[in-house]
């Protein structure tokens, strides 16, 4: 295994090498038939550092396909962290997965090429790269185009699910245990849990069991901005605002969005598509909590025009980027996890002359409502915001047929929060374009300004602290506790023993800790380069030995099997 992570490379942008100039100047959008020949291209170009496997199908039966780079593919080395990018879960939102088929070949063009930072990388890293995770989501985009594609258009799967609403709601848990001195880490999953979510979303999950992921970023569209947990307020009482909600890793993920940021082309600058982000990053809820949209949703059935939320989260306000066509969503409360069901149709809005008579031609052309409900009592509704006049209005829209059938169900938590309350992985969201389907043109430009920023993150999966905890017959143990003070969340280590926990530099108390074995504490003092080692040896407990500590006082409510393949 190669090491040596004590230069960070934050500059050089490995330009002029084998074969780049000629990828970003040649970049087109590829359907899923391109998409899988370009993949298991980049295994036969590069076979014995590549691996293609899929983690489940689709709804319509399409492979979700991962391209694993390894100095062993195939293999989970000891003490060697596992890395995921995830493109394209939200099918209209296109940019990620183009930038992951790039970035495939670019590991595997610099490899070949001898560039000691991807070697390195490669080496010492085991990466995995799913471009699609909602491939029946993209060809239904695809096949309006990026000029006329609407801003729902493929959002969801097949079944119109949104699958950025698909995971099981762990957040309400977590903060229940925040004032119970409950469990951090690794929460249970609702019962029946499998046949709550959707095909997609269910193989997404098995991966994450599958792995043990350390770091992971989630490629979205609609704006420019590097998103970080949590997504979901504490308080869904606080209606018309969003409140901060702050991870007991707040500190490490803010400094794992700005790697992103600052090392990519623009998103530093904060000002992209009209909205202003501070060093170009943003806490989920603070931009637009979950918690506030399910309970709009609850509320707030009415029509409403989707040309420019802000994007990952679904805050809509009327600002067409076409003034001939437009996006209607319909939406209906369900009784599963508080969530919504949502249909979209695309109406043509041509010679119309004002948003109120725009609302009043889709009442007439698209519901049986009667003409009482006109232009000005919709945008009342719509734009006051007040609950009243939203549940006025839902009552009547129902009662008069404006939702109809074939709805899709959404659940309030997104992928980046359920990564860090189930798995031992940090994630954040990265959203990466205005636009969410730019043209074939934009390309090139959007992969050079992103390519050095997906190389830096990647990188960060190298920091902090690293090690193997062994029993007194220095056999490792899989499923012990790694908890450090004054940071309540804890991390596991795999089934081999190893277990990885991101750490900004400084001094900390670490202690392993596991069922009938006395818990052992170390101080280490992490540095800003790789990850520092720090092994543990547990000694058997005796028999009458009472243990005292907290993480056993906490209910072990978990049954995830988490751990490398």
């Amino acid at each position: 295994m190669w090491l040596g992570w004590n230069i960070v490379w934050l500059g050089a942008l490995l330009i002029g090498l084998n074969g780049t100039v000629a990828w970003a100047s040649d970049i087109q959008h590829h359907r899923y038939e391109e998409l899988v020949r370009a993949l298991f291209a980049v295994q036969s170009e590069c076979p014995y550092i590549t691996r293609i496997y899929s983690i489940g199908r689709s709804v319509e039966g399409r492979h979700l396909y991962v391209l694993e780079f390894s100095d062993t593919p195939g293999i989970h080395e000891a003490m060697e962290p596992e890395f995921k990018y995830v493109g394209n879960m939200h099918g209209n939102e296109v940019l990620g997965r183009e930038l992951l088929i790039q970035l495939s070949q670019f590991l595997c063009e610099e490899y070949r090429a001898g560039n000691q930072r991807i070697t390195r990388l490669i080496h010492d890293t085991r990466i995995h790269i799913l471009p699609t995770m909602n491939p029946d989501g993209y060809e239904v985009a695809a096949k309006q185009g990026p000029e006329f594609n609407g801003y729902l258009v493929g959002r969801g799967n097949s079944r119109e699910v949104d699958l950025n609403r698909n995971f099981p709601d762990l957040n309400a848990l977590m903060y229940y245990y925040e004032k119970t001195n409950g469990r951090n880490h690794h929460l249970p999953l609702p019962d029946n849990w499998e046949h709550q979510v959707e095909l997609e979303t269910l193989a997404v999950i098995k991966w994450m069991q599958n792995y043990n992921f350390v770091l992971s970023a989630n490629l979205h569209g609609g704006a420019v901005v590097a998103n970080y947990p949590f997504d979901k307020s504490r308080d869904p009482r606080i209606r018309g605002k969003t409140t901060y909600a702050t991870t007991p890793d707040d500190k490490i993920f803010k400094k794992l969005a700005r790697t992103y940021s600052y090392a990519h082309s623009w998103m530093h600058k904060g000002w992209n598509c009209g909205d202003f982000f501070d060093e170009g990053i943003t806490n989920g809820a603070s931009w637009y909590s979950l918690s506030k949209a399910v309970m709009d949703s609850w509320c707030d059935f009415e029509n409403r025009i989707l040309e420019s939320e802000p994007p990952h989260l679904q805050k809509m306000t009327l600002r067409p980027k076409r003034t001939d066509r437009m996006d209607v969503v319909f939406m209906k409360p369900d009784s599963f996890y508080g969530a919504t069901r949502t249909r979209v149709r695309t109406v043509t809005t041509r010679g119309l002359e004002n948003e109120s008579e725009l609302r009043d031609h889709q009442i007439k052309e698209h519901t049986n409502m009667p003409t009482t409900i006109r232009g000005d009592q919709w945008t009342k509704g719509w734009k006051t915001g007040r609950t009243k006049r939203k549940r006025m209005f839902a009552k009547k829209a129902e009662s008069h047929g404006l939702l109809g059938s074939s709805y899709s169900v959404a659940l309030p938590t997104g992928m980046q929060d359920f990564n860090y309350l189930y798995t031992n992985c940090f994630e954040i969201t990265l959203e990466l374009s205005c636009d969410k389907f730019p043209p074939a043109s934009a390309l090139s430009r959007e992969w050079l300004g992103n390519r050095e920023a997906l190389i830096s993150f990647l990188e960060q999966v190298h920091h902090g602290i690293k090690g193997m905890v062994y029993d007194n017959n220095n056999n490792p143990i899989g499923n012990a506790e790694i908890s450090v003070a004054g940071i309540n969340h804890d991390v596991t280590t795999g089934v081999d023993g190893d277990y990885f926990r991101l750490l900004l530099p400084g001094t900390y108390s670490v202690t392993a800790s596991t069922s009938g074995y006395l818990p052992s504490t170390s101080t280490v003092t992490v540095g800003p380069a790789e990850a520092i080692q720090l092994h543990f040896y547990l000694k058997v407990a005796p028999k009458d030995t009472n243990l005292t500590q907290s993480h056993h006082s906490k209910k072990n409510l978990s049954s995830a099997k988490v751990g490398p393949r």
